[in-house]
């Protein structure tokens, strides 16, 4: 268990920068662990109300943030932030701790503004929750509006792929994330889970579910309830927090399947902790590390579940972290750079990878 300075640990994710590191992020920073110890990346590591601090690029404690609600990792040296309250993407180089803005108008937000699709420059936001990347293009939900924006960072532009529209009635997004190989994305929402095709945009639910419920088998006949922190694992798996069912549940995306497998009043049965709502996931070293609170928690994974990798990528090609956890190596992996057809321009790898 590592204690995060009275603050919650928002997101995490493997830190593709220093191997075998834990990469998360608080209110106002963004941090690197390895067991115990935390190390400061950007930010500053306390609260501070969100109406009192300003919008200020910097290197280290000298850049600031509203909220930082999610981040997204571009490649091995770059990560993009949501700075939520000021309706923004901003950037940091892991090489020089440095922030730059992405898109948005980095401003603060109000529920009066209108929001604006657009150019990098000139979009508006409201306040953006969970975000992912793939193939030069970041995905931030905006819960609260009940849309998904998609930010092409080719082609300058910022437009909505989800709206109210697209969505049943009193639902909403909540996390979001990729599978990075298939091109698919995930989105888990109050009343279960959808995806959206990152090929042709299409936005579909996976669950059939109009109301609240509990329910597992078939994925398209499972029920929730205030379904929010989501994980994929490159087994082909997404684990979900059904949070008012106090549950964490497994979804086998080749077989439809949907499982119970740790839920917060049987911890004796399933060897779990109690849930209270966690923030986030991450699967490592064969347990499942939780953000909940002030603590980044972990408890090990059932017999059953099974991960031969974490696969991210990196300037166009897909590398492998092995799970093994005597070692962390990383390793070029041609099979599954032929399966994602990495570009040949070098101006992707230019835009995406030459910031500042």
């Amino acid at each position: 268990m590592l204690k995060t300075e009275k603050d919650t640990a928002k997101h995490l994710a493997h830190d593709y920068f220093i191997n075998g590191n834990i990469l998360y992020c608080t209110h106002q920073a963004l941090l690197t662990t390895e067991s115990k110890t935390s190390s400061l990346i950007v930010g500053q590591n306390y609260v501070v109300t969100s109406t009192l601090i300003p919008y200020v690029e910097g290197v280290g404690e000298n850049a600031s943030f509203t909220e930082i609600t999610s981040f997204a990792q571009m490649n091995q040296t770059h990560v993009l932030l949501a700075d939520s309250h000021h309706g923004c993407i901003r950037s940091v180089n892991r090489k020089t701790n440095s922030t730059r803005h992405v898109a948005g108008l980095c401003k603060r937000v109000s529920w009066a503004d209108e929001l604006k699709d657009g150019d990098l420059q000139t979009s508006r936001f409201y306040i953006i929750g969970s975000i992912t990347y793939h193939n030069h293009i970041i995905y931030a939900v905006e819960s609260f509006k009940r849309r998904i924006r998609k930010i092409d960072l080719l082609q300058n532009s910022v437009k909505t792929l989800v709206d109210p529209n697209s969505l049943r009635q009193y639902d909403a997004p909540g996390t979001i994330v990729a599978d990075y190989i298939r091109g698919q994305i995930f989105v888990s929402t109050y009343f279960g889970v959808a995806q959206i095709d990152a090929t042709n945009n299409s936005f579909k639910y996976l669950t059939h579910g109009k109301e609240r419920g509990d329910k597992v088998g078939h994925l398209k006949y499972s029920e929730w309830n205030g379904a929010t922190a989501m994980t994929f694992v490159p087994n082909d798996t997404l684990v979900i927090a059904d949070t008012l069912n106090s549950k964490i549940k497994i979804i086998n995306l080749n077989t439809s399947k949907v499982s119970t497998w740790c839920f917060s009043y049987a911890k004796s049965k399933k060897n779990c902790s109690y849930i209270r709502s966690p923030k986030s996931f991450l699967v490592k070293d064969k347990r499942l590390y939780l953000s909940i609170d002030d603590t980044i928690s972990m408890i090990d994974l059932p017999t059953w579940f099974t991960y031969e990798s974490t696969v991210f990528v990196d300037d166009g090609l897909v590398y492998q972290e092995t799970a093994d956890t005597s070692a962390h190596t990383l390793s070029k992996s041609a099979g599954l750079c032929e399966i994602i057809n990495p570009p040949t321009s070098v101006s992707r790898v230019d835009r995406e990878c030459a910031w500042n």
